[in-house]
């Protein structure tokens, strides 16, 4: 689907939380409590990021280590209103032109939540 100038940010939103949805039931963390690094990381949660864990993404779901460090950035860029390199720098991020896009981020989001939804797995780890 594409997304239209005057419903790209909703339709955004609408991927983001359906992406975040499905990593939460696959990677069984606790709801949210709009905290995202509380969320993901303060948990427990068995994704770590490890080499092991990126390659178990990539076989199962086809999702590249670069294509979920995209997404992070599009979720620090939601609960933070800046990625954590701008709030450590206080410069621009160089994907901020990108995360500004709500159309490029719409069709990428697009992208992901079609690969986490291609497969009923859940993380084995």
């Amino acid at each position: 689907m594409i997304c239209h100038v005057n419903d790209a940010a909703t339709r955004r939103e609408e991927l983001r939380r359906a992406i975040e949805d499905r990593i939460h039931a696959l990677f069984g963390t606790r709801p949210r409590t709009g905290d995202y690094y509380e969320d993901f990381y303060g948990d427990g949660t068995r994704f770590q990021g490890s080499d092991e864990d990126y390659k178990w993404l990539e076989e199962t779901f086809g999702i590249t280590e670069e294509e979920d460090v995209r997404w992070q950035l599009i979720e620090e860029d939601h609960y933070y209103g800046e990625t954590t390199e701008e709030r450590e720098t206080g410069e621009p991020d160089e994907l901020r032109p990108w995360l500004d896009d709500d159309e490029a981020v719409c069709a990428f989001l697009e992208d992901l939540k079609r690969k986490y939804e291609s497969v009923a797995a859940t993380y084995p780890g």
